[in-house]
C-alpha cells in the first residue's frame, strides 16, 4: 500500500517542524519508517521503528496533532517501553506508558495530540511506577481481568478484582477475586476462594492474564485526565509485523539513538526536560541481580560441559566435528557460611534459588557444605528444597569464619566440581591460590562492602555479587 502524496507531504512537514522546534524529538523521528496499514485504527509502533498508521486517521489530524503523535511513538522506542514491559499485563502497561509519554511531551512544550494522556500525577514518575498505581487502585478502577485461555467463552472464566493488590495505597487489600456466572477456576487452575495468587500474577505474571475491562471515567479521575484520554496506539513487542516492510537490516539500538539525540539537541542549544532519571538508568550498562548472575553462572558451567575427545556420532555422519556431551552429572558445590551473621530469611531465599536451578537441569547435583571455621556438615547430592532447608535449620557453627576448609574439602572429595557458589557475609579467611573451577560469591546484605579488603580478596578468587537490602 502506497502512502498518498498529500499524506507523505504532511508527515514530512511534521518531521521538519520537529527538527526546527524540538531538535531532540526531531532527531529520533528521522529513524522512523512510516507504513500505511488498513489494520490500524490510529497509529502504532514496533521495536524495529516501523510506525503503522491509518491513512484516514492521519488525514484528519491537524499538523500539531500529527507532530504530537509522531513524538509519542518515538519516545516509546528510546525509553524502551516494549522491553521494559516484562511480564506485566499488556493493556495496563499500554495505559501506563501512554500516560508517562504524554506527560513528558507536555513538559517539553509538544502540543497535545488528538488523544492526550498528560497527567500531573505522573510527573517525574516512570512507567513502572504508574503501572503500580493502576494495580494498587484496582478496586477504584474496577479492573476486570481474565486468564488467557483457548476458550471463546472468556466470560465464564473472567475475574473481578474486588480489592486492589500490593501495599502502600489507600485501596490496598488482599488481592481477593470473584468469578462470573459459571464458576470454575481462576488463573493457574486455582479455586476462586484462594487469596494472593491473582495479586502475584498481576504484579509478576501478567503474560497469563488479559485485561477485560477498566472504568475509563475512574481512570481519568484518578490521573486528572480529560475526555481526550482515549486509547490511541498499540505497541508491538516483536521485531516488526511486516518483515518485508521495515527498512533495517538489524534491530535499531535505541539507547544509541537516545545518546545521539541528546548530543544533537545539546549542539542546538537545548536539552529535553524531565529525562534525567531515564537518561541515568538507560545509559548505564544494565546490572544483573544476584539471582540472574547465579543462573547465568551455573548455566555457563552446564553449557561448557562438552568434550572434543570423543566426537558425537551424529556430527561424524554429517562430516562435521562437533563436541559430544558429557553424560555424567555436573557437581555444583554450595558453600554456606554458618558463622551466625546471615539471617534465616536470606538463607531461605538463597537456597530456594539454587535448588530451583538444580531442578531445572537433570544433570545437576547440589552438594551443600556448611562451614564456619571448619566444615560442620556436608549434605551431598541434594535436589530436595525442603530437606536441605530442614538440615540448614539444624546447622551447627556460629564460630569464626574461614572459607579455606570448603576449598580443601572440594579438592579431596569433589575433584570434578564444575562450580562453587559461596554464600557468606565475606568477613572470613580466604585461600591464597585461585581454584581450577569458577567461584561465585553471594554476599549477604549486611556483609562486606565493595572496595574493602574482604571484597578485594573475594574478587581475586571469583565473581562477587551483593544481595540487595530488603525494605
Amino acid at each position: 500500500m502506497q502512502i498518498p502524496e498529500e499524506i507523505r507531504d504532511k508527515i514530512s512537514k511534521a518531521k521538519i517542524k520537529a527538527l526546527m522546534r524540538f531538535p531532540f524529538f526531531g532527531y529520533i523521528l528521522s529513524y522512523l519508517k512510516m507504513i500505511p496499514s488498513e489494520k490500524e485504527r490510529t497509529m502504532g509502533v514496533d521495536v524495529m521503528g516501523n510506525v503503522y498508521f491509518n491513512v484516514d486517521y492521519v488525514a484528519e489530524l491537524t499538523p500539531d496533532q500529527l507532530l504530537s503523535d509522531l513524538c509519542h511513538e518515538a519516545l516509546h522506542l528510546v525509553l524502551e517501553h516494549p522491553r521494559r514491559k516484562g511480564k506485566r499485563i499488556h493493556a495496563l502497561w499500554n495505559y501506563a506508558i501512554d500516560i508517562v509519554t504524554d506527560t513528558l511531551l507536555e513538559k517539553n512544550g509538544i502540543p497535545p495530540g488528538k488523544y492526550w494522556w498528560a497527567s500531573k500525577l505522573a510527573e517525574d514518575k516512570t512507567a513502572e511506577e504508574v503501572y503500580d498505581i493502576l494495580i494498587k487502585n484496582a478496586k477504584k478502577l474496577k479492573i476486570r481481568v481474565a486468564p488467557k485461555c483457548d476458550s471463546k467463552d472468556s466470560k465464564r472464566h473472567s475475574l473481578i478484582i474486588v480489592e486492589s493488590v500490593g501495599g502502600g495505597g489507600e485501596e490496598s487489600g488482599q488481592g481477593e477475586k470473584e468469578l462470573d456466572e459459571g464458576g470454575g477456576k481462576g488463573a493457574e487452575g486455582e479455586e476462586s476462594g484462594s487469596q494472593g495468587s491473582l495479586a502475584d500474577q498481576l504484579l509478576t505474571g501478567g503474560t497469563r492474564i488479559n485485561l477485560v475491562e477498566i472504568d475509563m471515567d475512574a481512570l481519568r479521575e484518578l490521573f486528572g485526565l480529560g475526555e481526550e484520554a482515549q486509547e490511541k496506539d498499540r505497541h508491538s513487542l516483536t521485531e516488526g509485523k511486516d518483515k518485508t516492510a521495515h527498512p533495517f537490516e538489524k534491530p535499531v539500538d535505541w539507547r544509541q539513538v537516545l545518546i545521539e539525540a541528546l548530543e544533537y539537541s545539546k549542539r542546538r542549544g537545548t536539552m529535553p526536560l524531565g529525562f534525567e532519571r531515564y537518561i541515568e538508568d538507560l545509559l548505564e550498562p544494565p546490572k544483573l541481580t544476584w539471582k540472574e548472575m547465579l543462573w547465568k553462572f551455573i548455566e555457563h558451567a552446564i553449557m561448557s560441559d562438552y568434550t572434543f575427545t570423543k566426537p558425537s556420532r551424529r556430527s561424524l555422519s554429517l562430516d562435521v566435528y562437533l563436541p559430544s556431551e558429557i553424560k555424567e552429572g555436573i557437581d555444583v558445590v554450595v558453600g554456606l557460611d554458618v558463622s551466625g551473621s546471615i539471617s534465616d530469611r536470606e538463607y531461605v531465599e538463597f537456597l530456594s534459588e539454587v535448588l530451583a536451578i538444580a531442578r531445572s537441569f537433570t544433570k545437576v547435583t547440589i552438594t551443600a557444605v556448611m562451614c564456619d571455621a571448619e566444615v560442620q556438615r556436608v549434605i551431598k547430592d541434594s535436589q530436595d528444597v525442603d530437606a536441605l532447608l530442614g538440615e540448614l535449620r539444624k546447622r551447627k557453627g556460629y564460630g569464626g569464619t574461614s572459607t579455606i576448609p570448603v576449598f580443601d574439602w572440594i579438592r579431596e572429595n569433589k575433584p570434578r566440581c564444575k562450580v562453587l557458589v559461596y554464600f557468606t557475609d565475606g568477613y572470613a579467611e580466604f585461600p591464597e591460590e585461585k581454584p581450577p573451577y569458577p567461584v561465585l560469591w553471594i554476599v549477604s546484605e549486611e556483609g562486606a562492602k565493595k572496595g574493602d579488603e574482604y571484597w578485594t580478596k573475594m574478587e581475586a578468587l571469583g565473581i562477587v555479587v551483593k544481595m540487595p537490602k530488603h525494605s
